[in-house]
């Protein structure tokens, strides 16, 4: 059982993935806890920045690849814990409480 609730949502959002660059998803759940992230590429290795937009600046939540599912025709599915540096723990929660709001 999850320990915070995740909300539904449809966020673009930015990947770094040390040793293999940056690229687009798309954020289709989210919560304090973590996320579920589309993209069209394998993620190889378990550390990950995701970058998601919030008013004028892009926030980088450091997260970890938890679950990675290939749901076919080029797409993957991944499941990210989020591990967020204090100093970005209330712009995360900003970003949660709009999404829960929606």
């Amino acid at each position: 059982m999850r320990e915070h609730a995740r909300y539904p949502c449809r966020v673009q959002v930015r990947i770094r993935i040390p040793g293999q660059g940056e690229f687009e998803g798309e954020m289709t759940d989210a919560g304090m806890g973590g996320a579920l992230i589309r993209v069209r590429r394998a993620i190889e290795g378990a550390e990950a920045d995701v970058l998601i937009p919030h008013e004028q600046e892009d926030v980088l939540i450091r997260s970890r690849v938890v679950r990675k599912i290939h749901s076919g025709q080029g797409v993957w599915l991944y499941g990210v814990e989020f591990e967020p540096h204090f100093s970005e723990r209330p712009k995360l929660a900003a970003i949660v409480d709009k999404l829960r709001r929606r």
